[in-house]
């Protein structure tokens, strides 16, 4: 019962809550954009075939990482944020060799289900070289 307790040490409950709640206002927003009268939400869900269900599958993924982030000690992302940065600007350029352009914009990585785009994740590695500076 004692490392429960010092696991939810330090975390901010009100705003997971918030968290959670705009997800949920996004979601379902996003489904009544494409519902169809008829079409069964457990089949579009399991085939992935609507936004909603991507971005289900988005939301899930992200709450496995985040749970991943808060339970890593905070001297990793310390020790690891130059390595990242540089990792950050590998990836724009190989955007230059590997890109795909969509919508007129050639700034994303194929990578099979999704698009990356290497800006938004070289955004968060450039905020950690930055506070390790």
């Amino acid at each position: 019962m004692r490392d429960q307790i010092e696991i939810s040490k330090g975390i901010d409950w009100l705003m997971i809550w918030f968290y959670l709640i705009l997800v949920t206002i996004g979601v379902l927003c996003i489904y009544s954009v494409e519902f169809r009268e008829g079409e069964s939400f457990l089949h579009n869900l399991a085939g992935l075939r609507r936004n909603y269900s991507r971005q289900i599958l988005f939301i899930g993924i992200s709450g496995i990482v985040a749970i991943f982030i808060l339970l890593t000690d905070s001297k990793f992302f310390t020790a690891t944020a130059n390595i990242s940065y540089v990792f950050g600007l590998v990836l724009i350029l190989a955007t230059f060799v590997l890109g795909k352009e969509i919508n007129g914009s050639k700034s994303w990585i194929p990578l099979g289900f999704f698009n990356l785009q290497p800006i938004e994740t070289c955004k968060i590695f450039t905020a950690l070289a930055l506070s390790k500076f």
